[in-house]
Formats: C-alpha cells, sequence, structure tokens
C-alpha cells in the first residue's frame, strides 16, 4: 500500500530533451529513492540519462542516481521475430538500410530513430489501405484520383481499408482497433 509507506508515484510525459532536464532537477530537490517511483512514459534511448547535454549541469554520476528505479511503458516497436513482412525486409533488414542511411551518427542522438519502425509500417499501411480501396471505389464509378476532404464516400472507403488492415511489419504485427489505434505489445521495464 503506497499511502502506509508514504510513497510518491510521478507520472512523467515528455521526450528525453525534456526528461533530461526534469531529472537533473529531481538530482537537486531530492525527488528520488525509495519513496519516489518515477512512471515515464514516452520512447527513451537505453542511456538516455547519460547523453552530453549543454541545458544542464548535473554530472552522468548525479543523473544515474537520479533515475535509479524509474519505470518507462512503450510500444515495442522493433518486430522481435524473424519474419518478412508486407515490404519484403526483416526487423534486423529494415534497421541495417536505416544504419546505412544515418552514415555513422549516433543513432541515440538522432531524432526519432527509434520511433523510424511504427513510422515506416504506417505508411506501408496507409499504401495498402488505399490499394485496397481501388476496387470498391471502382464498383462505385469512382477513383482514387477524386478524393478531396470534402468527399465523405471515398474518405469512408479509406478509412475501412485502414481498419481492416492486418499485416506484418518491421514493428510487428499491423492492426488497428475500431477507433483507428494501432494495437501493438507493450514493453514495461524499471531501470536496476
Amino acid at each position: 500500500n503506497p499511502q502506509r509507506q508514504d510513497a510518491r508515484i510521478i507520472v512523467g510525459l515528455f521526450y528525453e530533451t525534456e526528461a533530461r532536464k526534469v531529472f537533473c532537477e529531481v538530482y537537486k530537490e531530492k525527488l528520488y529513492g525509495k519513496k519516489y517511483v518515477w512512471f515515464l512514459i514516452g520512447w527513451y534511448a537505453d542511456n538516455w540519462f547519460k547523453i552530453k547535454d549543454p541545458s544542464i549541469n548535473c554530472t552522468v554520476e548525479q543523473m544515474t542516481e537520479a533515475v535509479e528505479g524509474h519505470v518507462t511503458t512503450e510500444i515495442v516497436m522493433l518486430n522481435p521475430e524473424t519474419v518478412r513482412g508486407a515490404s519484403n525486409l526483416t526487423s534486423q533488414e529494415f534497421l541495417n538500410q536505416l544504419m546505412s542511411k544515418l552514415g555513422g551518427k549516433n543513432p541515440e542522438e538522432t531524432g526519432g530513430f527509434q520511433e523510424a519502425p511504427l513510422a515506416y509500417d504506417a505508411v506501408w499501411a496507409l499504401a495498402l489501405a488505399l490499394n485496397k480501396t481501388v476496387g470498391p471505389l471502382k464498383a462505385k464509378g469512382r477513383r482514387l484520383e477524386d478524393f478531396n476532404y470534402n468527399n465523405r464516400d471515398i474518405t469512408a472507403e479509406i478509412y475501412r481499408a485502414l481498419n481492416t488492415s492486418s499485416f506484418e511489419g518491421v514493428s510487428g504485427h499491423v492492426v488497428f482497433d475500431a477507433q483507428g489505434s494501432r494495437m501493438a505489445w507493450t514493453l514495461i521495464e524499471q531501470l536496476q
């Protein structure tokens, strides 16, 4: 029971740059240790708190002390299985191509690197959905080229095609719920 132990549970939703600023202040204000459970929502590189950041004046040792025990939750962004998906790439082949395009840049210092598999699969989902609408639209005497933001008929067909999408991607199995949100495995980690 957190109340009996006088524990504080603090939930944070911010990018790495802001998280470093927050945890530098956490260290200074002594808002860490057994009484504090930090629950971070977002995508963080493995050593996000050790990255040199001129906007903070805490040492790596201080940051490491402040983040000890924090919990993060995130979507599993890279398919752990070695399968060829819709793009005919395995997740590792995708990563190799991405690293090649980065030309030696450190992935941990490259904005959007972690989310790249999700973005890649989102583009594939849209492409496959658009492809799936061609037949039904043709049966109604319509074409994708007729699309505009006022044409609810074509929009509904695209939405229906996206909602019924189901394929293997570099981020795992891609499927959407009735509201159009991606359903995926979630990873919960605690730093120790």
